[in-house]
């Protein structure tokens, strides 16, 4: 007997087989998930309330326990198992790591012992629950021996994974429990039980399943064999080479045709700025704008669903609440996204920090803990740092010293831990009626109309707490010794996390008239006649497909190839890459189609840091299958303020000139203020071009990062600078040896020198790595000179050497500055004399191929040279202690120095000579006119953005959404 299959391409074209097939008593309705339950119920209605009979929708866990029942009534009694949930997974894969570690952590592999590991072995069990692939597939495809009393050898990874495989079923059949991800292989055992599949008397149709998983597949047949009539709905992909469920079952579907969908592309900024982006698009639709992206009319709100990130739900609803956009919340969040859900991190990371001014601060100013009214300018002020300080600041704020105490508390019982119960309860009591919790809601609850959905999330997410205790006290059957083993430090805090990243609250009460919001994917029977979906960039679509850790592509293959008939076992299938690729593009393909009108995809144009983002590959193959009329609408971060269009005054502010501002939701950027200034110097000129708000905070606060460790770079500078004067030095002894035998003769007595050296570096054992790593990489720069000395004097004859003498200096508007080359050389050219600047840099030369100071320096020498220098420049370089490289450019006609310099042939690169000692210079007069004013505004689209020390400083993370910390730029600080 084989299946019914039809295929769709919009949810909406199948409203009327669905409704047909509703009015036959034997259906039952099958669908993936709960949330699908309750669009097909709304289909089904029609609009309508039911006054008759429901339709009876079940998924998965429904055809278990009924099936158990039509046992049970034909007499054969049948045991239902209690299914455990994904905290409940979390601590009995805890229990049995920690139980494999005890017993062979000499011969585990290392990655057993790392954290995520729990994470990585969770999802591997459980597809090979879902794929029905048992422990005797993983011994025959790995070719293990067999187990005996134990695994013989845990250090593969496959064997580890089989061992716990089987720890996991034993441990689950011991406590009659059960994984999810078998509920359709426990069902199939059910249904070839049944001995009259006709006296049952029902009809399943199976909704929205693109395809069947190996459990889910074989319990359709088993039904199909018994009897069973079952009908399957299928959405349409139109994509080759993807396994569906008309492929699995062999059979050919009937289609219901429909109109091609439109599809628009909107690219914008980085993540935050996309979501404020759409939203203005949705607004300017609204109001029948005609320089809006979605083509009009517009079809209401109600019509419109919008998929974001799992973990962009609040922010999302954040920015369209900004806009006046009515909005529901569908499937309610992540308890993990609530207060309540962050509150173990938070305090965790706060009290092992010793209560640092902010993040002490942060906590205490959740809202849910009163912090409308936390005194957090007064606390800045102060900056009190450690218990006691804080303690005594907060002796004046009486509610919130009796908040700060509760958390410490909560923080030292989590470090001293218990057990997954006393945790939860800890939490609980932390939030519990009797503590400020209850009535920071209720201020919450007074401040409007606004704040009823924060309100809803916190008292939905403390009831989602109550449930959870209640399961793991009172359940039957009980979890077992997993409840039992007492969690601290970190995995307490661990499991917390786990529990909220998958509990979730409830869905607020729906709003006519309000566009649909999904965190993550949306239900596979959703129907919008538009639909968005966000985060359209590559890294998503389709993200960073790997290799299982513990069960690579090449062990897949071999269990797949596996002849199953001659070892007695079923045939089973894991899904390589190609495959896993091949299903998230059906799964885009899907969420596209969820709009039966049209999609509008949108993207970032770049990620946190600042990257470039590509788009997802998925997206040019439909150009062909949907219909694109309009290119794609790109706003970039340089656009926070439209240029064109009305603005929305309550969003984005009023907009005192059409000129580009570049700052925060309107405002101009943040500006640093100091007193003028007549000084300047060259070496802080590249500082200045990437951001003039970070050169204040240097120069004028003098907030320059202080090295991390005993390890010092600036004083590291100071001692390189002076070897090498000494190695320069004519009358040197060392100086006839050559650069690279002098390098290594002075380098221990210059970093002994009390005034110019660097003594603890060559006594501290703890730096005398960094003492081993600079003595070999000044002998190499060494050497470099010497090799760059042979080439120049086959050339030319040396005209002389000036160390540290040369002083460039300049003067524009009432600001001076003046530097000191570290060296000139002078060349006897048959031009005459001429000189190249040189300059000791701790770097790599990477860094340094358009760095200004150099520039700067013949720009100030060329306009007004010092007396007793008469010479022209041919050029200048950066000799770099890094990577022993050398940066520079030469004038034209200088290509032979070029040449002997770099030791190659000259490049031509995209910046010259003349043009960088114009851009020097501009930066100078730009510099300048800063210091006179005083005035230091932020640069909030510089490239110099990621590793930014001061980025909470400039409030730059307020526009594009990101942290404040990085890499650190390589390499040391260099004195002028």
């Amino acid at each position: 007997m084989d299946p019914r299959i039809l295929e769709y391409r919009h949810v909406h074209d199948l409203a009327p087989e669905l409704r047909r097939l509703g009015t036959d008593e034997t259906v039952r309705f099958l669908v993936p998930s709960g949330g699908d339950r309750d669009l097909l119920l709304d289909t089904l209605a029609g609009g309508r309330a039911y006054f008759g009979p429901r339709p009876r929708i079940w998924q998965w866990t429904d055809l278990y326990r009924e099936l158990a029942a039509e046992l049970d009534r034909s007499g054969t009694p049948v045991r239902v198992r209690r299914q455990i949930d994904p905290p409940d997974h979390f601590l009995i894969l805890r229990h049995l790591v920690e139980a494999l570690r005890k017993e062979r952590e000499d011969r585990l592999p290392p990655g057993v012992l790392r954290r995520g590991f729990l994470s990585l072995l969770g999802k591997d069990l459980r597809e090979l629950l879902r794929e029905e692939a048992t422990p005797e597939h993983l011994r025959a495809a790995l070719g293990c021996p067999g187990c005996g009393e134990g695994c013989p050898d845990p250090s593969h990874p496959g064997q580890v994974l089989c061992r716990l495989y089987r720890d996991y079923l034993s441990y689950l059949d011991r406590h009659g429990l059960a994984d999810s991800a078998s509920v359709a292989t426990r069902t199939r055992e059910l249904a070839e039980g049944l001995e009259d599949p006709g006296a049952w008397g029902v009809h399943l149709v199976f909704v929205g399943f693109l395809s069947f998983t190996h459990g889910q597949g074989g319990l359709v047949r088993a039904l199909l064999a018994r009897g069973v009539p079952c009908t399957i709905l299928k959405p349409w992909t139109g994509l080759e080479g993807l396994l569906d469920a008309a492929d699995q079952f062999g059979v050919l579907p009937a289609r219901l045709d429909s109109p091609p969908a439109t599809l628009r592309i909107l690219e914008a900024g980085d993540r935050r700025f996309e979501l404020e982006t759409l939203a203005r698009e949705l607004a300017l639709w609204a109001a029948g704008d005609p320089e809006a992206l979605l083509p009009p009319p517009f079809p209401g709100f109600e019509a419109v669903g919008v998929s974001v990130d799992p973990h962009q739900g609040e922010a999302a609803g954040l920015v369209l609440e900004r806009y006046g956009i009515p909005h529901v919340l569908r499937g309610g969040g992540s308890v993990g996204e609530t207060d309540l859900g962050r509150l173990p991190r938070l305090c965790a990371d706060a009290a092992g920090s010793g209560w640092p001014t902010e993040r002490t601060l942060r906590l205490l100013s959740l809202p849910c803990l009163g912090g409308a009214s936390f005194p957090a300018a007064q606390a800045r002020g102060t900056a009190p740092s450690g218990e006691e300080e804080w303690t005594a600041f907060l002796k004046g704020f009486p509610p919130f010293l009796d908040r700060f105490r509760r958390l410490r508390g909560f923080a030292r019982d989590l470090q001293g831990g218990g057990t997954p119960p006393k945790l939860l309860r800890l939490l609980r009591d932390l939030v519990s009626r009797d503590t400020p919790w209850t009535r920071a809601l209720a201020d919450l609850a007074g401040e409007g109309a606004e704040r009823d959905g924060a309100v809803h999330r916190l008292a939905s997410a403390t009831a989602e707490l109550d449930r959870k205790i209640l399961s793991l006290e009172e359940a039957t059957p009980p979890l077992g010794e997993a409840a039992q083993n007492p969690l601290s430090g970190g995995d307490a805090v661990a499991f917390l996390e786990t529990w909220a990243e998958e509990a979730r609250t409830s869905q607020a009460q729906p709003l006519r008239g309000a566009l649909t919001v999904y965190p993550g994917s949306p239900p596979v029977l959703a129907d919008h006649r538009w639909f968005v979906l966000t985060g359209a960039t590559a890294p998503a679509w389709p993200g960073a497909l790997k290799e299982s850790a513990l069960l690579a592509d090449g062990d897949r293959h071999s269990l797949n190839g596996l002849e199953a008939e001659t070892l007695g076992l079923e045939r089973t299938h894991l899904p390589v890459l190609s495959e896993v690729r091949v299903q998230r593009e059906a799964l885009f393909r899907r969420l596209v189609l969820t709009g039966r009108e049209g999609c509008l995809l949108t993207r970032p144009l770049q990620d946190d840091q600042g990257r470039p983002l590509p788009p997802t590959p998925f997206e040019a193959p439909l150009v062909d299958q949907l219909s694109q009329e309009e290119p794609p609408r790109r706003r970039p971060l340089s656009q926070l303020i439209p240029l064109a269009g009305p603005l929305f005054e309550d969003a984005e502010g009023p907009l005192p000139s059409r000129r580009l501002l570049r700052g925060v939701r309107g405002n101009a950027p943040q500006e640093g203020r100091g007193e003028p200034r007549t000084r300047g110097t060259f070496s802080g000129l590249d500082r200045f071009a990437g951001c003039p708000f970070a050169f204040w905070c240097e120069q004028e606060l003098g907030l320059a990062p202080f090295p991390t460790g005993r390890f010092d770079p600036a004083r590291v500078g100071n001692a390189l600078h002076e070897l090498w004067q000494r190695a320069w030095d004519p009358q040197s002894p060392q100086r006839a040896q050559g650069l690279e035998a002098a390098a290594v003769r002075l380098f221990e007595e210059v970093f002994r020198d009390p005034d110019r050296g660097y003594r603890e570096l060559l006594c501290d054992p703890a730096l005398a790595r960094h003492a081993l790593r600079l003595r070999e990489q000044a002998r190499r720069l060494g050497a470099v000179q010497d090799a760059q000395e042979e080439r120049l004097q086959a050339l030319f004859p040396r005209g002389g050497v000036l160390r540290e003498t040369l002083e460039p200096q300049a003067v524009l508007g009432s600001v001076s500055f003046r530097g000191r080359c570290d060296r000139a050389d002078l060349w006897e050219t048959p031009a005459g004399t001429v000189a190249v600047l040189l300059d000791y840099k701790l770097g790599s030369s990477k860094r340094y191929q358009t760095h200004l100071q150099l520039p700067a320096y013949v720009a100030a020498l060329t306009e007004s040279p010092p007396e007793g220098f008469p010479f022209p420049l041919a050029g200048y370089g950066y000799l770099c202690l890094g990577d022993g490289g050398f940066a520079g450019r030469f004038a034209q006609g200088h290509e032979d120095l070029a040449e002997a310099y770099r030791g190659t042939s000259p490049r031509k690169g995209k910046v010259s000579f003349e043009s960088l000692q114009e851009q020097a210079w501009k930066t100078m007069g730009a510099l300048a006119e800063a210091l006179e004013s005083g005035r230091y505004p932020a640069r909030y689209d510089s490239p110099s953005c990621p590793g930014c020390p001061f980025g909470g400083l400039c409030r730059r993370g307020e526009a594009r959404s990101e942290g404040v910390t990085g890499e650190a730029p390589e390499g040391g600080e260099d004195r002028d």
